[in-house]
C-alpha cells in the first residue's frame, strides 16, 4: 500500500481513534520518569540511555530495568558484550531476591527464587540474554537474534537492553569512532520500529567530570 501524508484536518477522527486503541506513547516502569515527560512516558521505539563513569553500577540499573518491565507484561531481551549472560542471570536473580551474589550461590534461597519465577510465568512474561561479541556484532546480528527466538521459541520482545550499544559496529562497518557509535543509535532506532520495540534502552559512559 502507497505511503502518503496524513492530513491535519481530515483524518483527526482516525487520529483521535489510533490514540486511544494504539497509543504512541509507552510508560516506563518508574511513574517519576513517566511524571517528568510530556506524555506520561516515551514514544514507541525511543533509545534511553544511562550515562555514568566507568563502574558506577550501570549495568546494575539496567538489571532492575529489564525486571521492572516484567511487573508491566512485558518480555524483555537484553543483549550484552560486556558480563556474559550467567553473570547478567545471577544479577538478575540478585535483583529478584535482593540478596548478595554469595547468598544467591549458596542455595538458600533456591525455593524462594522458584516460586518467583512460578509467578512470572503465570504472567506470560521472561527475559532472555544473549552475550554478543563486542565491536564486531551489529543491529543486523540483533535482529537475526530476535527471528531465532521468534522462530524456535515464539519469544517476541517487547523491550531491548543493549549492554552496551557503544560497543556495536555499524551495519556498514563504519571505524571511526564517532561515526560509527553515531550510526549505530541510528540502527538501533530502525531496528526498534521495524520490531515494534516498546523500549531500547542502553548505557554510555562518560569521561568527563
Amino acid at each position: 500500500k502507497k505511503d502518503i501524508p496524513k492530513s491535519f484536518v481530515k483524518d483527526v477522527v482516525t487520529r483521535q481513534f489510533n490514540r486511544q486503541s494504539n497509543p504512541d506513547t509507552v510508560p516506563t516502569p518508574f511513574h517519576q520518569v513517566n511524571s517528568a515527560t510530556n506524555g506520561g512516558g516515551y514514544t514507541k521505539g525511543s533509545i534511553i540511555v544511562l550515562l555514568d563513569k566507568a563502574k558506577a553500577t550501570k549495568t546494575y540499573n539496567l538489571v532492575n530495568i529489564a525486571r521492572s518491565y516484567l511487573v508491566l507484561r512485558k518480555r524483555v531481551l537484553i543483549i550484552d558484550n560486556e558480563n556474559g549472560e550467567d553473570e547478567y542471570l545471577t544479577r538478575l536473580d540478585q535483583s529478584t531476591l535482593n540478596k548478595t551474589k554469595q547468598e544467591i550461590n549458596s542455595g538458600e534461597f533456591d525455593d524462594v527464587l522458584r516460586s518467583h519465577m512460578r509467578k512470572y510465568a503465570r504472567l506470560g512474561v521472561d527475559i532472555r540474554v544473549r552475550r554478543v561479541p563486542a565491536m564486531v556484532t551489529t543491529c543486523n546480528d540483533i535482529e537475526v537474534i530476535m527471528d531465532e527466538l521468534k522462530a524456535e521459541d515464539g519469544f517476541v520482545p517487547n523491550v531491548l537492553i543493549v549492554d552496551s550499544a557503544y560497543k556495536l559496529a555499524s551495519n556498514d562497518g563504519i571505524k571511526e569512532n564517532m561515526e560509527r557509535i553515531s550510526a549505530v543509535y541510528v540502527e538501533l532506532g530502525n531496528l526498534a520500529l521495524k520490531k515494534n520495540i516498546d523500549h531500547v534502552w542502553t548505557a554510555h559512559h562518560v569521561k568527563r567530570d
